[in-house]
């Protein structure tokens, strides 16, 4: 049973301080930083001509998110699919960063009904509802989580300073995949958040 499970966030870090306009979408010269502006922060990660990220070249992609932001309480539904079918939850992400980037914090989630699970390591029932978070972020809001249990799962977070979206895979031989959308609702964590050396270690 995992009970507090430990997921890493590993987030984006490049920007540009001015537009380059020399950038462009590798092998289409017409999708310059004027393109990346008009769906920031996703087209932020698209790789130019030069092998750089429009996070490198654009000004579309600096400072699109304040640290101070991702502190708080995150409000959403989320969609898990796993051996036992499609579940839909209630999800409340609570989360503190530091100045330096560094975050903690904790998932909890609930069905609609309001029953509280979560699933152990071969997908089955349990009665937990709580991970425990870790990670990284920057101004940037886009990047990449890991749950630190035994079966290291990989996903993507953006975040645009008010919705947080989250996606999520974890491989054979427990596969879930997940997607959630997560709105900020408080500029303070609703649960209390485990200081650092209170944070479970992976196994």
């Amino acid at each position: 049973m995992l009970g507090r499970a430990t997921v890493l966030l590993i987030l984006g870090r490049a920007a540009a301080d001015e537009d380059d306009y020399v950038w462009h979408k590798r092998d289409n010269p017409s999708k310059g930083c004027d393109w990346v502006a008009a769906y920031v922060p996703t087209r932020c990660a698209v790789k130019g001509e030069d092998g750089t990220t429009g996070a490198a070249s654009c000004d579309a992609c600096a400072s699109i998110v304040d640290l101070a932001a991702f502190t708080g309480t995150f409000i959403g539904g989320k969609i898990t699919v796993n051996k036992n079918g499609k579940l839909v939850t209630l999800t409340r992400l609570s989360l503190v960063v530091d100045d330096d980037g560094a975050l903690r914090g904790v998932n909890e989630w609930a069905d609609a009904s309001g029953t509280e699970f979560g699933f152990d390591e071969a997908g089955d029932p349990v009665d937990t509802n709580a991970e425990n978070v870790i990670g990284v972020v920057d101004s940037l809001g886009i990047g990449l989580f890991v749950e630190m249990n035994s079966q290291q799962g990989t996903g993507e977070v953006q975040f645009d300073g008010a919705e947080l979206v989250l996606r999520f895979t974890q491989p054979y031989p427990y596969p879930v995949v997940y997607s959630a959308r997560l709105r900020k609702t408080s500029d303070e964590p609703a649960s209390e958040v485990p200081p650092w050396d209170d944070l479970e270690s992976p196994t």
